[in-house]
């Protein structure tokens, strides 16, 4: 999609920070605004959607390390020590900040899940508003 709107076949999109931000900086695509509920130190004079009006847009990106849940707690337990001690690191936080991610914060697994479930509602009940319809 993004190649689409560098080449002006798509006016508009919505698209993650790691990805957009390249063409962001090397002036490809303009950034409108972002979802996120502050502005970004990696582009502080971009608004967020709620700063023009559109706070049902706010949203943060995320990401998850999943497991199967037939995975032992004792192999998890290791597993989520080493996800905080790597988070906890600041030379980590800052290469994520370099490449357009937040840090954010750790979960537990079942807050995860709940945040998950949270956003597919919220998602959808903007979706449904709009009269979206995937094409």
């Amino acid at each position: 999609a993004m190649t689409d709107v560098v080449a002006g076949h798509t006016q508009l999109m919505f698209d993650a920070m790691t990805t957009a931000l390249p063409m962001i900086r090397g002036g490809r695509v303009k950034a409108y605004a972002i979802s996120t509920p502050e502005r970004s130190p990696l582009l502080p004079d971009v608004p967020t959607f709620a700063e023009l009006g559109y706070s049902s847009l706010t949203a943060t990106g995320w990401m998850g390390l999943w497991c199967s849940g037939a995975m032992p707690a004792d192999v998890q337990q290791p597993l989520l020590a080493a996800v905080r001690t790597a988070m906890a690191a600041p030379s980590f936080g800052e290469r994520l900040r370099t490449l357009g991610f937040d840090l954010g914060r750790s979960r537990a697994t079942g807050e995860l899940s709940k945040d998950l479930h949270a956003d597919h509602e919220r998602v959808g009940r903007v979706l449904k508003a709009i009269g979206f319809k995937p094409e």
